[in-house]
């Protein structure tokens, strides 16, 4: 297993986690891609610090938008 730590002398260890993520995406023509993803989708708390006080990553967090792809010719 590894272990991960918030401070440089590995005294101060983080919780093991997991979180669940999804990405769509689908091309509307070749310049234009709509896309959605979700982060953190069962909504856990987890911990990503602890010095001086516990830091709880992000809540499930949703994004959509459109993507334009230049091409350079």
């Amino acid at each position: 297993m590894i272990r991960s730590f918030e401070d440089d002398q590995n005294l101060l260890t983080l919780d093991g986690f997991a979180t669940v993520d999804a990405f769509i995406s689908r091309h509307l023509n070749r310049s234009i891609e709509l896309f959605a993803a979700g982060e953190n989708l069962l909504n856990r708390h987890y911990m990503i610090g602890r010095t001086p006080v516990v830091t709880l990553g992000p809540p499930i967090l949703g994004r959509f938008g459109l993507r334009l792809h230049l091409s350079q010719r």
